[in-house]
């Protein structure tokens, strides 16, 4: 089984636990991923490109036959509470005593 990794950064990555040393954009092949190696995939500093592992690809969901639109709900009235208060007819009485 192999990887393939890419340095994602914009600078040298060094891996010493796998005496890597990647430049910015760089691709190597390795036949496992070291414990540092996971470490940088993790920080996003390296991604694995390609590997020999099959490939689960999930299944493509086909349009879903359109279905009637729900019911509407009909209009709750509401019970309880007071009733709005009427606005006033009489007119305000001015006072001049000031």
């Amino acid at each position: 089984m192999s990887y393939t990794i890419r340095n994602i950064r914009p600078t040298v990555l060094h891996i010493p636990d796998a005496d890597l040393r990647l430049e910015s954009g760089q691709v190597a092949v390795v036949a496992t991923l070291s414990p540092q190696m996971g470490e940088l995939v993790a920080l996003q500093a390296i991604e694995v490109v390609a590997s020999d592992l099959p490939r689960i690809v999930p299944d493509v969901v086909t349009a879903l036959p359109e279905a009637p639109p729900p019911p509407a709900d009909p209009p709750v009235p509401k019970r309880g509470g007071r009733a709005a208060a009427a606005p006033s007819t009489e007119t305000e009485a001015s006072h001049d005593d000031q």
